[in-house]
């Protein structure tokens, strides 16, 4: 009898380890983070209010923190801080970055390797800011993330007058029917264990 459950609960970790690679491999291996850049303040130069998208050419740089596992999610290396658009100088941190026209109201996508972001935006007459950070991207993932930029002039406290909220992150799949999987083998042991008991 305890062959069985051994042989069972080996059972269990191989499909457990080939439902994370079926559901990796079914993804895209990058996630994306795309948004719209607004305007925060102190705007009247270019001739824009509070609020609406800016009309002059742009960057936004995504600077990796953190690589991630794509099957598993966990942290596999930190990497260094550096200045926005400049390449990691450790390997496996890879930055990114995306420019937008002046006639593109301020849409910008980027695609990203999985991993934890700080992202940076600069446009033709404004500073560069950090407008989110703690950015999480796991395979096949979309975020929606906005930005506001402001003069010199429209910053308060160091801020600017308004910060984008991120679009809440949520764990990956995978972890998800790991831990479904988990729970499910522990409910087929006990029964197992419990009717032993009950024929002895």
């Amino acid at each position: 009898m305890e062959l069985r459950k051994l042989l069972f609960c080996l059972l269990i970790a191989v499909v457990l380890v080939s439902a994370q690679y079926a559901i990796v491999k079914g993804q895209p291996a990058t996630g994306s983070v795309s948004g719209t850049i607004l305007c925060g303040g102190g705007c009247g130069t270019v001739g824009l209010s509070f609020g609406e998208p800016i009309n002059v050419a742009g960057t936004v740089y995504a600077h990796m923190s953190e690589v991630l596992d794509p099957y598993t999610g966990y942290a596999l290396t930190i990497c260094p801080a550096g200045p926005p658009g400049q390449p990691s100088t450790l390997p496996g941190c890879t930055n990114s970055q995306t420019s937008f026209a002046a006639n593109a109201n301020g849409g910008y996508t980027l695609e990203l390797e999985p991993g934890i972001y700080i992202l940076y935006v600069s446009a033709t007459g404004f500073p560069v800011i950090v407008f989110a950070s703690g950015v999480t991207v796991y395979p096949g993932q979309s975020l929606s993330i906005d930005a506001y930029v402001c003069s010199s002039s429209g910053f308060v406290n160091g801020n600017c007058s308004q910060t984008p909220t991120p679009t809440p992150e949520f764990p990956s799949g995978s972890s998800i029917i790991v831990a479904v999987a988990i729970i499910l083998s522990l409910v087929v042991i006990t029964t197992l264990e419990r009717k032993n008991h009950s024929q002895q």
